[in-house]
């Protein structure tokens, strides 16, 4: 094994100019460094509260041949697009209510996070050798109050007390007890604490993975931000009768008490609560886990809508643990992209294929287009709501399969000659060898890779272009400010 003397060592302070960001919305920076061994390299390194433009004293956290991290001790010189935070939790971790890892990119100002991003893109591509159009970034409306689902954990604060948020920074086990969230809706901001006030005033116990014990796992809040809709969901551990300060307690009088607090809450301000939900997750070693669905109010589904383009809205049924892009107008400008890229290739005679589906949103806003299209995806859960989905809207020329995409495509008569296209829409570790397989070997005339993270996207784009596709053009759009996160709609096509 090589022994590499010249990495920096953990602990060891450094300054740093901060260059650009990473998907994480960390910071990025380089550092030429002198070994032990006499001799200076250059590594690169992600800093954590750090932001492009500071210069900053940092201390290295991570130090091995796959990855070297730093996080900021102090910031000596800030970047000129540095703003004040709204957030009480912004910043670095500094006592129990602070250091947030939600919003990474808070402390910049807006047009700043655009470029920051473009250039993530941009040099994603150019660090596989690829020279590809970048089209501008597509920027939201509004970079507040966007989400339509926010998960939040229950664990223990930086003060070992039952609290109910997000991680603090590079802090796994521990959560900050929100007072505040602007990326949410007002209603979700305040029931967060409403909630936790809750479950302590029971005094109930949050899951601790590492022990596997106590109760409390998650709280999810998803709105349809189209058609006012909301649904709570309280996920537990399948712990029962449930230990609380008034002595054991049966599970299911515990999630009556839940919802007894929310509905209250929700009349209290005068707002929709559409359904309420009690997830409880069953997890065993050695067996594979599973989640009970507990429909404690409503009809068991979020009703959303999509309006793309100059097309009827579609409607859908949005089951609580299906994925759906959780800023829902910007997924409306992305759905128009996928078409626009397409362009041309969409015809009334072929096929579109369109790989990961989930619920259906890209399959079912093309539907109207093309003869026909197939959407694939191994949630059984995701298919199942896409069902439902296409025959809400009255698309009845849309099949969906579930089941891993490439033994579905094994399957499938796939026929470039008719004018079968393909849009894919993998999760973030991007393509798997098989399914990149199969498809370098249907060679699609053209396709559609949409991708939330640039690295992933860069890496399968290199095949694609091994295999003689040309890369005509790549699309960013911000899908979440104040976070890191940028999906790429990239348009492929063989010459």
């Amino acid at each position: 094994m090589v022994k590499y003397r010249g990495l920096p060592r953990r602990g060891e302070l450094v300054t740093l100019t901060i260059r650009g960001i990473t998907p994480q919305g960390q910071g990025e920076a380089r550092l030429t460094h002198l070994g032990d061994d006499g001799i200076s390299r250059e590594w690169g390194l992600e800093v954590r509260n750090a932001l492009p433009g500071d210069e900053v004293e940092a201390c290295i956290v991570q130090a091995s041949r796959r990855k070297l991290a730093a996080a900021t001790v102090r910031v000596l010189r800030p970047s000129p697009a540095r703003r004040p935070t709204r957030c009480p939790h912004a910043g670095m971790r500094i006592d129990a209510h602070t250091g947030c890892g939600g919003c990474p990119l808070q402390a910049l100002d807006y047009p700043t996070q655009l470029a920051a991003k473009e250039e993530m893109v941009a040099r994603a591509m150019r660090d596989e050798g690829l020279s590809v159009p970048l089209a501008p970034i597509i920027p939201v409306a509004s970079p507040w109050f966007y989400r339509n689902k926010m998960e939040l954990t229950f664990a223990e604060d930086g003060q070992g007390r039952l609290g109910l948020g997000l991680h603090p920074m590079g802090y796994k086990h521990e959560v900050i007890d929100l007072r505040a969230c602007f990326l949410l809706s007002p209603f979700a901001d305040l029931l967060a604490p409403h909630v936790s006030a809750w479950a302590k005033a029971l005094g109930l116990e949050a899951f601790i993975f590492r022990q596997d014990r106590g109760f409390l796992r998650t709280l999810t809040i998803r709105e349809g931000k189209r058609s006012g809709q909301r649904v709570v969901i309280l996920t537990t551990a399948a712990e029962d009768p449930v230990n609380t300060a008034h002595g054991p307690m049966p599970a299911q009088e515990v999630a009556a008490s839940f919802s007894a607090c929310v509905r209250a809450f929700a009349e209290e301000k005068g707002e929709p609560l559409d359904g309420l939900h009690w997830m409880v997750h069953h997890a065993k070693k050695g067996q594979r886990s599973w989640v009970e669905d507990h429909v404690l109010a409503g009809p068991g589904y979020l009703r959303e809508a999509l309006h793309i383009g100059n097309t009827a809205p579609l409607h859908f049924k949005v089951h609580p643990l299906a994925f759906f892009q959780p800023n829902t107008l910007q997924a409306e400008r992305l759905y128009e992209e996928v078409a626009l890229a397409l362009g041309e290739a969409l015809t009334a005679r072929g096929r579109v294929y369109d790989l990961y589906c989930g619920t259906g949103t890209i399959a079912l806003s093309l539907a109207r287009r093309v003869h026909s299209v197939v959407g694939v995806d191994l949630s059984a859960e995701a298919i199942a709501n896409a069902v439902q989905n296409a025959q809400d809207n009255g698309l009845a020329n849309v099949t969906f399969i579930a089941g891993d995409v490439g033994e579905v495509l094994e399957q499938q008569r796939f026929d470039a000659a008719r004018g079968d296209v393909v849009v894919v829409d993998p999760p973030r570790r991007g393509l798997l060898p098989g399914a990149k397989r199969l498809l370098l070997a249907m060679r699609p005339r053209r396709l559609v890779y949409v991708s939330c993270n640039p690295l992933a996207l860069a890496a399968d784009l290199i095949d694609f272009r091994d295999a003689g596709y040309q890369v005509t053009r790549v699309q960013p759009i911000d899908m979440l400010p104040q976070t890191g996160h940028v999906e790429c709609v990239a348009s492929l096509s063989l010459p």
